[in-house]
């Protein structure tokens, strides 16, 4: 199995570089409309997952050769924790990879192969003759950008930098080999690495790959010409992406999906959202001011009262400063979406991060300190969010939640919130915090301890239903210290840790066996039965070995 395994890897990634017959023909003129009706079938969104099947990054793929393979962003799927890769086409269905064929660290590229139960669909040509960008060739890129929906973005292919100019600007290690990378000058299309760049015939002249760099990124095309040689030089062999190498170009990784939101943008709904809970009559003071009686006086041998302005508790808002109406709680969950695209989304400075975050937790702690009647309300509105979000998601909230235990999952480390007044458990993964990267959030801190209660800013985005509990993922954009709502219950001594969902496929778990420990075959021992008295013994017929018909395993890959 494994050696036929291998030889349909080699046909089929041969057949990828060469341009199987699925490619797109040549279109009439250069209509935008036309290219994504012929080249949007053969692309894909490939969302990364990890064991749990939690999304930990969106790139572009598209198909190659006969269509059994993708090629994607390397970057993407080489994350620590991914296991499979979701593909998800233009017609809405869905498939699950597991294996990569091909994986070259200095283009940046991952060949990753599809199922052999997948839908049969075309590839794209891989263009062989190298690109001359003085010639002002017009091309298109098409892609799903920031993984979300599908866009075509017209444009010119220019001179680009040289493998050691990239590592250079981007601050990397030279490769040996080095590789001209060429430009793209269209800045429609925006986070869609691994997004084909093709002519007007449809076929790929490169691939979009988004590097960060100094002093500011860079875009760069890997052209279809190196992918071709990097496909017929290729060692077939199938791993899983476990074993992908580490991508040498720091590659802006799209971890949530949706364009990334203006740091501006979350500051106004910050401030919008605190005037509308601002009581209107004492204007957030607490007070108002009162006429009352004073004294009497007497003036030309009249008497008259003297009143005065006394301050007294604000009617409306019974003191509390802030007034709770069960339509602000969208702009609450508003802050928490946009927060987390915010400190989620690529290419935003780690200072513009920050400030944003301890702004929004500045706001936070405000709902910390908040008076009895105004936390009630707030604390029934995200219980009911809470329960109206386990059929929305993915979905922004705002809410208190109690620290519980801090568990073992099949990627890292994990920490429970339990919301309060609902049944349901988030879960938060501690990798989200970055703990190697300044560009994600902080690390969770000593309010994170067990019994704590916090209250958050996020967005819950995926159910996990587990063997004997059902969890919620939730994604905090920012924090601050809650009220005490109540004891936490007894710490269990020895927690329970998340169970993998989806594991790695068996073939990839098989070990070759070291030489000399082959198992031998068994000995085949043939009973000749004796001739009867009177007849001759005949030799029977020689049986021909069956040919192998183009048809066994994957027919687009034989018959070579």
């Amino acid at each position: 199995m494994r050696i036929r395994l291998t030889r349909v890897l080699l046909v089929g990634l041969c057949l990828a570089a060469l341009g199987g017959g699925g490619a797109v023909c040549a279109a009439e003129g250069f209509g935008l409309a036309a290219l994504r009706e012929k080249v949007g079938p053969c692309t894909c969104l490939v969302t990364a997952q990890n064991a749990l099947g939690l999304p930990l990054g969106y790139a572009t793929g598209f198909l190659i050769g006969k269509g059994r393979f993708v090629a994607t962003d390397l970057a993407t799927l080489a994350q620590p924790g991914v296991v499979r890769a979701v593909l998800r086409f233009d017609d809405g269905v869905e498939e699950v990879a597991w294996e990569f064929g091909l994986a070259d660290p200095v283009l940046g590229v991952a060949v990753i192969r599809r199922e052999e139960n997948a839908l049969e669909r075309s590839g794209l040509h891989l263009s062989p003759q190298p690109v001359n960008p003085e010639e002002g060739r017009p091309v298109a890129a098409v892609g799903w950008q920031w993984g979300d929906r599908m866009q075509v973005g017209r444009g010119q292919l220019r001179d680009g930098l040289s493998a050691r100019e990239l590592a250079e600007v981007s601050g990397t290690a030279a490769p040996i080999r080095d590789v001209k990378f060429l430009g793209f000058n269209s800045p429609v299309l925006e986070g869609t690495a691994g997004a084909p760049v093709v002519d007007g015939a449809g076929d790929v002249v490169g691939m979009l790959l988004p590097v960060k760099a100094s002093p500011q990124d860079v875009t760069v095309v890997v052209p279809a010409a190196a992918l071709r040689e990097a496909l017929l030089s290729a060692k077939p062999e199938l791993k899983c992406f476990p074993d992908l190498p580490e991508p040498l170009w720091p590659v802006q990784v799209q971890q949530v999906a949706g364009k990334p939101i203006h740091p501006g943008l979350v500051g106004r709904s910050v401030r919008a959202c605190k005037t509308r809970l601002r009581c209107p009559r004492c204007n957030g003071s607490g007070q108002v001011s009162e006429k009352r009686f004073s004294h009497w006086e007497r003036v030309g041998g009249m008497r008259r009262a003297v009143y005065k302005m006394v301050p007294v508790t604000c009617p409306t808002c019974q003191g509390e400063t802030a007034v709770w109406k069960d339509a602000h709680y969208a702009s609450l969950a508003t802050i928490g979406e946009q927060g987390t695209q915010l400190v989620y989304g690529p290419g935003v400075e780690a200072q513009t991060r920050a400030a944003v975050r301890g702004q929004v937790a500045e706001f936070l702690g405000g709902l910390s300190k908040v008076g009895e009647r105004f936390r009630r309300q707030f604390d029934a509105a995200g219980a009911a969010a809470v329960a109206k979000a386990e059929d929305e998601l993915p979905v922004g909230l705002v809410l208190y939640a109690q620290v519980r235990e801090t568990v073992d999952g099949p990627d890292g480390r994990y920490t429970l919130l339990a919301p309060h007044w609902s049944s349901v458990l988030f879960v938060v993964r501690h990798e989200t915090f970055g703990p190697t990267s300044d560009e994600i959030v902080h690390v969770p801190d000593a309010t994170w301890r067990y019994g704590k209660w916090l209250v958050l800013a996020g967005r819950a985005e995926k159910k996990l239903a587990l063997p004997g509990r059902e969890l919620i993922y939730f994604r905090p954009a920012a924090w601050a210290s809650g009220p005490h709502l109540g004891d936490a219950p007894s710490r269990p001594p020895n927690p329970q840790p998340l169970p993998p969902l989806y594991s790695l496929p068996t073939r990839a778990k098989k070990e070759t066996p070291r030489p000399g420990t082959e198992p031998k075959p068994p000995k085949t021992v043939t009973v000749t039965k004796p001739p009867e008295p009177g007849k001759e013994t005949t030799k029977p017929p020689e049986k021909k070995p069956e040919k192998k018909s183009e048809g066994d395993g994957e027919p687009d890959f034989f018959g070579l």
